[in-house]
């Protein structure tokens, strides 16, 4: 019976694993704003190994719902050609209450501004998100913090014409996407902020558009990278039947000693 509850519990987590690593990816769509394209950005940035701003990003869906690989990931600005960059932010939001976020850059931050982020469980049960800003003097120094359900957050992009915006495409007012997502392949960046570094398979470029209705569909008012942090795609439902599983396999354990 042992072996039987093990088997069954190695197999849930490695689906889980598995279909967790598997991110589809959509053909996203632009406008014509006559400025300086995302994909001339991204290749300025990476070159030939760019990723393709049209089919390359994350299906939408796919990039609601985030987590950190292991426990600590980072966020950077890129890029940010809106003409409300003085007033934008950027953040992680709760997902079972988007009134709930926690800011990572402000309208004073500029590119090459980098935060860190933190997720660690709490004894009582849920988790806390923590960010602390590295590079600015004129935010708070050390950390800030938010209590999650959860291990998994969205992002944000608040605007103070236009409201505020969710990786979640179904919280946003007007029913737009308003971020898309590309996924590192371990390319070199040559140019930039992180110029030298790798953008690595497990960080993710986020691409925001600020005007209401997608505006001018540019996506590049506000560009993010954020290291060591992954979607997270799969329904709630799916996680709490690997975490039954698991407790299932505990509660056999316990039995049987």
């Amino acid at each position: 019976m042992r072996r039987s509850i093990r088997h069954l519990t190695h197999v849930a987590a490695l689906g889980v694993i598995s279909l967790a690593a598997q991110q589809s990816q959509a053909q996203c769509t632009f406008g014509a704003s006559g400025e300086p394209t995302l994909q001339n950005s991204l290749t300025t940035l990476l070159g030939g190994a760019a990723p393709n701003a049209v089919s390359s990003c994350v299906d939408e869906g796919s990039d609601a719902a985030w987590t950190t690989v292991g426990a600590t990931g980072g966020a950077s600005i890129l890029i940010e050609l809106a003409g409300n960059a003085a007033s934008n932010g950027f953040g992680i939001y709760d997902l079972a209450d988007p009134t709930r976020r926690l800011s990572v850059f402000e309208g004073n931050d500029a590119i090459s501004s980098y935060a860190t982020i933190r997720l660690a469980p709490l004894a009582a049960g849920g988790w806390r998100v923590s960010v602390r800003e590295i590079n600015n003097t004129e935010d708070p120094i050390g950390w800030t913090h938010m209590t999650l359900a959860t291990s998994s957050f969205g992002f944000y992009l608040s605007t103070l014409a236009n409201g505020t915006f969710y990786s979640g495409t179904q919280l946003n007012a007007d029913g737009a996407d308003h971020m898309y997502a590309y996924g590192g392949s371990g390319a070199e960046f040559l140019s930039g902020p992180l110029q030298g570094e790798v953008f690595g398979l497990q960080d993710y470029i986020l691409a925001w558009e600020d005007l209401l209705g997608a505006g001018d569909r540019d996506y590049q008012d506000f560009v993010a990278i954020v290291q060591d942090v992954t979607p997270v795609p799969l329904p709630t439902a799916v996680w709490l039947f690997a975490s039954g599983l698991i407790g299932l396999a505990g509660v056999a354990r316990r039995v049987q000693e």
